[in-house]
């Protein structure tokens, strides 16, 4: 899909893109010629194969907005992360590799199939992991945490919505010293709505609800807590998967 470069804005947010992957910018006469595009080398090429890439991914949206056209959370998530707009466009370019989308699932063109850890747009939505291990670089099941201590099973990793300052809070997941921004891959996704006093009004516990989720999901198996609470936040929303896939 080729921007339409009489746009002024068309204009403008194409070669945003190209220069955020580290490309000079191109003329209007570049974008009416082939032959002068055919012409450039190095990164200026690079950059600019990247972005009629990106370009045509994303339905000839410029990246802070959806496939369809909306503003876009994720870039908005992805900004506050990386404090300018060039590298949230390198950060939001990964969720349209074939990697990712070989792990999460075609968000774009096969949402039924893909994970459902996604935001109101459909796109992927970022959790957060709070850990003491200030070096961690990947997640794992074989060892004990807090909650396998206590009765759970060791198949459980916890994510949550809550953006804060590390440590900031007195509560299980947010009171580490360190916090990753997070992807989920989860196909299969039990969700469940309520408090703790929710839960065992129905006969069973935030626990309980966890171990049967590890007994039975798959590899891409997960859960979803919403309006849930600890004794000590209220309306928390905390994910949970069983395999460090």
């Amino acid at each position: 899909m080729c921007p339409y470069y009489k746009n002024k804005q068309v204009f403008d947010e194409f070669n945003e893109i190209i220069e955020a992957f580290g490309g000079k910018p191109m003329t209007e006469d570049e974008f009416k010629s082939r032959d002068l595009r055919n012409q450039r080398s190095g990164q200026d090429l690079v950059a600019m194969e990247v972005a009629y890439t990106l370009w045509d991914k994303n339905n000839g949206y410029a990246l802070d907005k959806t496939p369809e056209g909306k503003d876009s959370k994720l870039f908005e998530d992805l900004l506050e992360i990386a404090g300018d707009r060039k590298s949230a466009m390198i950060l939001k370019s990964n969720v349209y590799s074939n990697n990712f989308i070989n792990w999460f699932g075609d968000w774009i063109e096969d949402r039924k199939n893909s994970s459902k850890v996604v935001d109101n747009n459909g796109e992927p939505l970022i959790v957060r992991h709070y850990t003491n291990n200030e070096n961690l670089e990947e997640f794992s099941t074989e060892f004990d945490n807090y909650f396998s201590q206590t009765g759970g099973t060791k198949n459980a990793i916890f994510f949550t919505l809550d953006n804060v300052i590390p440590g900031s809070e007195d509560n299980f997941l947010t009171s580490r010293k360190s916090k990753l921004s997070c992807y989920l891959n989860i196909r299969e996704l039990d969700s469940h709505n309520g408090t703790k006093e929710d839960l065992h009004k129905a006969g069973t516990s935030y626990r309980e609800v966890v171990n049967k989720s590890a007994e039975r999901n798959s590899k891409t198996g997960g859960i979803v807590f919403t309006g849930f609470d600890d004794n000590k936040k209220e309306n928390q929303t905390i994910f949970v998967i069983h395999d460090a896939n």
